[in-house]
């Protein structure tokens, strides 16, 4: 039923229904198979709606096609129509309305349950990717027009479905921003970028960058008076080396570069790695990235334990860490890494993890 659903608009052969719900299977007489759900479908038909139900399917010859007599509308092919017709229309407010319909159709994979046979498997990705598609174009209409409560609603439904779309984490933060929630809205940044860290190993994700930067600007705007200000930089001042976003490292970087090149002082860049090590082919894609997320907790705690209250970390990738290690001359700057990968090997449990680094001087 949900095949014929899904292709209520075309003649089905009875050996392209075979085919398509058979590709995985093997059976001794697919068309045969198929012949007999289709008669069992029928029945249901009869069964739920009488005489009426005879009617759905039309036979011609060794076709099937449902009855274009009897009205069938999907949701899906419902929100491809309002998708074009809000694309078409001539002011915000109506695409707006539009797309917001649009978007609520969408309740998950297309014909759920089926979405990974190969006859499910295109049309749940083409939903979801127009899916994504309609819910960014509403969230830059929102925010272009103050509606930032209907844009935080829309975001959050959207990362229910989808949490590996930097976007919409870029416009759900916006969202909490924009309606005041900027401490809320830092917390947000962060679990995003630890998420998409570990589940996709992004090395950029220049959106959330450019974010937290706007993030910063708007909590400086708001925070005018000084004390404010000094009892805000002292809170939370912690012991070791200083955690910071991948954002933040870049203009610490950047300072102490120009203070390098300024007082003639010696600064070293290290970038550390995780590896699994080769001839572990016994163990799972799962198993080797809960192995890795496990290792990265265990390198942060080492880092940030073992450096100087100085020395600056920041995550650059799903499997690396990024040090700044200002005065400090090359053979120093060794010694702290050789103290930093003892450290890890002492307190990993994984033994088919290994870490290597690199260090480079900064002229």
């Amino acid at each position: 039923m949900a095949y014929i659903f899904s292709h209520h608009k075309e003649n089905l052969p009875i050996l392209k229904i075979a085919d398509a719900l058979y590709a995985d299977e093997e059976i001794a007489n697919p068309v045969a198979a198929a012949r007999n759900l289709i008669w069992r479908l029928r029945a249901l038909f009869k069964e739920e709606w009488g005489e009426l139900g005879n009617t759905f399917l039309v036979t011609k010859g060794s076709d099937y096609r449902w009855n274009e007599e009897i009205s069938l509308s999907l949701d899906s092919e419902q929100m491809e129509i309002l998708n074009r017709e809000a694309g078409a229309a001539e002011t915000d407010e109506i695409k707006m309305e539009k797309y917001m319909q649009a978007a609520t159709l969408y309740a998950g994979s297309y014909m759920e349950g089926y979405d990974d046979m190969c006859w499910g498997a295109y049309p749940s990705a083409y939903y979801h990717t127009m899916y994504l598609q309609i819910v960014k174009k509403l969230a830059v209409l929102l925010e272009q027009h103050g509606r930032y409560e209907e844009m935080q609603r829309v975001m959050e439904t959207a990362l229910s479905r989808e949490q590996l779309d930097e976007e919409l984490y870029v416009y759900f933060i916006r969202a909490l921003a924009k309606l005041g929630y900027v401490g809320m809205a830092f917390e947000e940044y962060k679990k995003a970028t630890a998420f998409l860290y570990e589940n996709l190993g992004y090395t950029s994700m220049e959106q959330l960058r450019e974010l937290y930067d706007e993030l910063m600007e708007q909590m400086h705007e708001e925070q005018s008076d000084m004390q404010i200000i000094l009892d805000d930089l002292r809170d939370d001042l912690e012991k070791g080396a200083f955690l910071c976003e991948y954002g933040v490292f870049k203009k610490i970087y950047q300072l102490e570069v120009r203070r390098a090149e300024r007082i003639g002082m010696s600064v070293f860049l290290s970038l550390i790695s995780i590896r699994i090590q080769k001839g572990r082919e016994n163990l799972t894609e799962e198993e080797k990235a809960k192995a890795l997320v496990r290792s990265m907790k265990k390198l942060q705690g080492v880092l940030v334990s073992s450096l100087r209250s100085g020395d600056v970390v920041a995550r650059c990738s799903g499997s690396q860490y990024m040090l700044l290690l200002p005065t400090c001359q090359y053979e120093t700057a060794k010694k702290v890494m050789e103290r930093i990968e003892n450290a890890f090997y002492r307190h990993s449990r994984e033994r088919y993890i290994s870490i290597e680094y690199h260090l480079e001087g900064l002229d």
